[in-house]
């Protein structure tokens, strides 16, 4: 059940979409988190550091964040491939 209208979701979605297209490095990727904790999805991503700290920084931000009824905090992990 939804506590916002289709309208306000539709606008919150379109702010978080719009922040999102400016940062192009970021490629995402959702999948369910099944036994990880609570979040309700993972995303994989492999951008630079800076634009995916970025992105979530300014994402927080949004209107939509006000709904959010726990931030955990973000892990950030890098990897290299040869």
């Amino acid at each position: 059940m939804y506590t916002r209208p289709q309208e306000q979701r539709h606008e919150m979605m379109e702010e978080n979409c719009g922040i999102g297209s400016k940062y192009r490095s970021v490629k995402l990727q959702s999948t369910y988190s099944f036994g990880l904790d609570d979040q309700e999805f993972v995303v994989r991503s492999k951008p630079t550091a800076r634009d995916f700290l970025d992105l979530f920084q300014e994402l927080r931000e949004t209107k939509a964040s006000c709904f959010t009824l726990r931030d955990t905090p973000m892990l950030l992990a890098a990897s290299e491939t040869s």
